[in-house]
């Protein structure tokens, strides 16, 4: 009988999976000899246990696949995120007033560029400040 022989081989370890396959699928048909039934229950529990690794394996996958696509997710709402930010934060450093782009001096709230005012404004505010040799003098040496 080919049952036997392969049995004989597949407890050697010399069996192929197509074989072990074949073995299985035969000990789980009703019409198995009564002298092999004692084997019946061992295929029955390796098959069954083989389908619940491949059912694991199926559950895994599709686990795996899921968060997998929720990172796919976060990384690009990350990303527009910053996308967003860098462009609210180049717009609100942007000098919104085109008149004082280059050189320019804020005299009581006002730009001014033109060279002959700023000067006019340093001058006077100098003055103001201003003290002559003798005024230094007078207050060092008072007595």
């Amino acid at each position: 009988m080919k049952i036997d022989a392969l049995l004989n081989k597949y407890f050697e370890g010399e069996t192929s999976c197509e074989e072990e396959q074949w073995i299985r699928d035969y000990f789980s048909n009703e019409n198995v000899p009564e002298h092999l039934l004692c084997y019946k229950p061992m295929f029955a529990y390796f098959d069954n246990e083989i389908s619940t690794e491949q059912a694991k394996k199926t559950v895994k996958a599709n686990k795996m696949a899921i968060p997998r696509r929720k990172t796919l997710v976060y990384t690009f709402s990350g990303i527009a995120a910053c996308i967003v930010m860098a462009i609210g934060i180049s717009t609100f450093f942007q000098q919104s007033d085109d008149s004082c782009k280059r050189n320019y001096v804020v005299i009581n709230g006002k730009c001014y560029t033109d060279e002959a005012t700023i000067k006019a404004y340093a001058n006077a505010s100098l003055q103001e400040v201003a003290t002559s040799k003798d005024e230094v003098f007078t207050e060092l040496f008072k007595d």
